[in-house]
């Protein structure tokens, strides 16, 4: 039932009224509940002028309720501004039928005809037919201004509309020339008030009403009163956006556009804001010592912080008598390492607030802390305490059977890599005996100073020696090594006068009087752990000695360092561990040696 009308749009107007007059009672009742939408089309080609061929085809069995045959049911096309509801829309023997200021349009096939009360398929009532179609039959741009539409297809049944489906296209005048896209560019996004303002950054949400094609990416402007924006794109569907690299202090105007595939909205409603650092954390552990007129504040400092304080604000204010609070107050105290601070001139028995606020260059500013204390009055006790210090020793102990972990001693011309040592199992050893050569059970790894004298004997068997097959000495010795019992030295003299760790190899004999020198063995020490740095600010030092290969010059058959404190550095407790490394001539006859490794700390 196409009509070959190039023009029809004035008819439309005119015979409004005469459609209204004859639709049935059941129509207007369809009518007054809209009609539903049952899905949406597809375009062949999404974006084109007014020339362009495509096809618009509906959602798969799309069909009306009844057929022409039987039910009296037409299909018909439509394309309306997007202010127009097409559940709402009549029809006509000319189409859709004119709505006052509204666009209200049929769509044209290829041929130039308006594609308008066509007949469904017999029985099944689907929509059948169905033409390519182009724009080249509008007047342009009388008929379809720039905007927003919707074109679809919906089914009629004595003027009603009982069902549509539709798709959103978009039509612009780039250049003077008709353009049509799939889709609507979205709305202005709605952003929201206030904005949340930190350090350097601005955080924002916003809200978007759905729209066809979905929105991909919102672009958010800040805009400061002088300088260059700050810019970022926020990809969709996130609803907030976290503005970074500003410049505290600074207003900034924000705004943001949504786009998605057929192009960009108009800007959201602006938001001033300033961006400023929030306080950082406060002083920890706040507390108050009272003491005569007076009270002591103590506090831990603030580490979770980007920026250490310069200082303190200290505040005392007299909650029992505001008369009574300290001139001066508040006042920066300190430096970023005081940690404690006496208010002075209080009055005993009132009750004082204070409070402790870490200072920061601006920005930045910080959390006030507060604690209640009331001063005392200078009527005080005192008791008189004493106290012995025991005298002091410097003593050296071996754990028998245990050493520390050792780490691997790379090759040289004499000696191959000898592996890493792991710990032993056992970290207790024997215990240490007292002066009287039994064990103190009260001190299960080191000595007692006030009662132990040195003078333990540690076995070690070193086992079978293995032949060297690499190196300068290849063939020419026999290498077996081992460790020392871990060595503890603990320094309580009254004076700091220092000390070293020595050890001297002797001659290694054997059953039948066979004998080589001392200096066949080698020492690796390392110093396992020594006592960390006091509260009272003492720390003790202690070095390693040289490592001495065996068959030096320098070897250990003379007494040799393996660790040592300097004067000042020495109180505490050190605990040396070290490898040893000896080779057999093979020109000595075989048989087991036995040599004296001796210890001396002086």
């Amino acid at each position: 039932m196409r009509k070959n009308l190039k023009r029809f749009t004035a008819a439309s107007a005119v015979l409004a009224t005469a459609v209204v007059g004859f639709t049935s009672t059941s129509a207007n009742a369809a009518l007054s509940a809209g009609a539903p939408a049952t899905g949406a089309n597809t375009l062949s080609v999404t974006s084109g002028g007014s020339s362009t061929t495509f096809a618009m085809t509906p959602p798969a069995g799309a069909a009306c309720p009844g057929d022409s045959a039987s039910g009296g049911y037409r299909w018909q096309t439509f394309l309306v501004d997007s202010t127009v509801d097409p559940a709402l829309l009549t029809f006509n023997s000319n189409g859709p039928v004119a709505q006052t200021g509204k666009t209200i349009l049929p769509m044209y096939d290829t041929n130039g005809s308006p594609v308008i009360q066509e007949n469904t398929a017999v029985t099944t009532g689907l929509l059948t037919g169905i033409p390519n179609y182009n724009f080249g039959s509008y007047s342009l741009p009388g008929d379809i201004a720039a905007g927003k539409y919707l074109m679809g297809y919906a089914c009629s049944l004595a003027g009603a509309n009982t069902k549509y489906w539709s798709v959103p296209v978009t039509v612009s005048y780039p250049s003077s020339t008709f353009h049509y896209a799939y889709g609507w560019v979205p709305a202005a996004p709605a952003l929201t008030s206030p904005l949340t303002t930190n350090d350097s950054t601005l955080d924002g949400t916003f809200s978007e009403a759905s729209v066809t094609p979905s929105v991909t990416v919102y672009h958010v402007t800040a805009h400061p009163a002088s300088g260059p924006d700050v810019t970022l794109d926020v990809t969709a569907p996130a609803t907030t956006f976290h503005l970074t690299g500003l410049t505290n202090g600074t207003s900034y105007s924000v705004s943001l556009t949504a786009e998605n595939t057929t192009g960009i909205s108009a800007p959201s409603n602006s938001v001033s804001a300033t961006p400023a650092p929030l306080p950082y954390s406060a002083v920890a552990n706040l507390a108050a010592v009272p003491v005569a007129t007076g009270v002591t504040l103590n506090w831990t400092a603030p580490t979770s912080n980007a920026h250490g304080p310069n200082g303190y604000i200290v505040n005392a204010v007299d909650t029992t008598n505001s008369a009574n609070t300290p001139n001066g107050y508040p006042q920066t105290v300190g430096s970023g390492s005081t940690a404690t601070y006496t208010v002075t001139g209080l009055t005993p028995g009132d009750s004082y607030t204070f409070t402790v606020t870490a200072a920061y260059t601006s920005p930045y500013s910080g959390t006030a802390a507060t604690v209640v204390a009331v001063p005392l009055s200078n009527a005080i006790s005192t008791g008189v305490i004493s106290v012995a210090r025991p005298t002091g020793a410097l003593v050296m102990t071996q754990r028998c059977g245990v050493n520390g972990s050792l780490a691997q001693v790379s090759s040289t011309s004499t000696l191959p890599t000898l592996s890493a040592v792991s710990a032993s199992s056992d970290q207790v050893g024997t215990a240490p005996q007292n002066g009287s050569n039994v064990s103190d059970p009260n001190y299960s790894q080191f000595p007692n100073p006030s009662t132990y004298t040195s003078g333990e004997h540690c076995g070690l068997t070193m086992g079978a020696a293995s032949l060297l097959t690499t190196g300068d000495q290849a063939g020419s010795y026999y290498l077996a090594t081992g460790t020392i019992a871990q060595t503890t030295v603990l320094d309580t003299r009254d004076t700091d006068a220092g000390w070293s760790l020595n050890v001297t190899m002797g001659t290694f004999t054997s059953t039948n009087s066979q004998s080589f020198g001392g200096n066949h063995m080698g020492i690796y020490p390392v110093v396992t752990s020594h006592s960390a740095p006091t509260p009272d600010g003492y720390t003790q030092t202690v070095t390693a000695g040289a490592n001495h290969a065996p068959l030096a010059t320098n070897g250990i058959d003379t007494s040799k360092s393996i660790a040592s404190a300097a004067a000042g550095a020495g109180f505490g407790l050190a605990v040396i561990d070290a490898r040893l490394a000896l080779l057999i001539p093979v020109a000595v006859p075989s048989g087991t040696y036995t040599g004296t490794l001796t210890f001396t700390v002086v």
